[in-house]
């Protein structure tokens, strides 16, 4: 009897899919009284892909993998740079630079 063999390959999964295939990461931007801010610009470094933020704070950015650093900021906030999580969602707080 002949048997066949199996390999077992890591495949990498994130909560939202593969980390391996890019998705649009979706984000807020707050002021320190958890406003919602307009204007900020959403930079992804990998891309050079860009964005702005609505009057809600929300922006989307797609072409973004997870643990991809991500920019955002604009006077008069100071500029930050996060890492796109698994699960393609980002809060950040701005603070008055």
């Amino acid at each position: 009897m002949k048997m066949k063999g199996i390999i077992f390959l890591p495949i990498l999964v994130g909560i939202g899919g593969s980390l391996l295939f890019p998705y649009r990461l979706k984000g807020k931007a707050f002021n320190e009284d958890h406003d919602p801010i307009k204007g900020m610009v959403v930079y992804h470094f990998r891309t050079g892909m860009q964005t702005q933020t609505n009057a809600d704070g929300y922006f989307e950015l797609p072409g973004v993998r997870p643990f991809d650093s991500v920019q955002i900021g604009s006077a008069p906030y100071k500029t930050i740079i996060a890492l796109a999580n698994e699960r393609g969602r980002l809060v950040v707080k701005l603070k008055k630079g």
